[in-house]
């Protein structure tokens, strides 16, 4: 089986296994029929496999499918032009972003959609990025410009990133391998023993 990426779980190839590594829950799709040219490359829960709003997407060539999870048959396809790489729940909506770095809204009703954020960059573009949710209003994007960076979604004025200079009580975990997904952890000293000088660190 290909790993194809981490989110609320793990899960492999056209008929998806999903496991939480918390609970021991275990489930799988129905078999993605896709072109024999096509493989999935990415894959992503909008939410936990307990919840009642978890969907499961997955792109394999230049679709993106979508799978509520427990029902009997793969409900969408989108058309997507690159591959998708990151998919977080932010206040009650799906973002994605793809490889290089266009930020996108996902809407699974009504009806699927996916339309772009132009999001203006006040900051150097960043390397090697990952989306992480900080509470429930706010969107990091962390990424690598000489040191490691963080910008935040700003859709007040118009959407834009700004940069974040200290990232205060919060520490942000990232792993090497793109297509999983970050995570942030308020107060870590408290299970960990990081001090908020090391956490800050991030953002300095």
């Amino acid at each position: 089986m290909d790993y194809i990426g981490y989110s609320h779980s793990n899960l492999n190839k056209k008929k998806c296994h999903l496991f939480d590594a918390f609970t021991g829950t275990r489930t799988k799709s129905p078999r993605l029929i896709i072109d024999k040219r096509d493989r999935p490359i990415f894959g992503a829960l909008t939410a936990p496999l307990a919840s009642p709003d978890s969907s499961l997407l997955v792109q394999a060539g230049r679709s993106l499918y979508e799978w509520k999870v427990g029902s009997e048959s793969w409900l969408n396809q989108y058309q997507v032009d690159r591959p998708i790489v990151q998919v977080v729940s932010f206040k009650g909506e799906i973002m994605a972003m793809n490889c290089c770095g266009d930020l996108f809204r996902i809407r699974l009703e009504p009806r699927f959609t996916v339309q772009k954020i132009d999001a203006v960059f006040e900051w150097p573009i960043l390397n090697a990025t990952w989306l992480v949710v900080c509470d429930d209003d706010t969107l990091l994007l962390v990424g690598y410009w000489k040191s490691f960076q963080a910008v935040r979604l700003d859709l007040s004025s118009g959407p834009k990133w700004i940069k974040v200079d200290r990232l205060e009580n919060w520490a942000v975990f990232v792993a090497p391998e793109v297509r999983s997904q970050a995570f942030a952890c308020k107060n870590p000293e408290r299970c960990c023993g990081i001090s908020e000088n090391v956490m800050q660190s991030l953002c300095t």
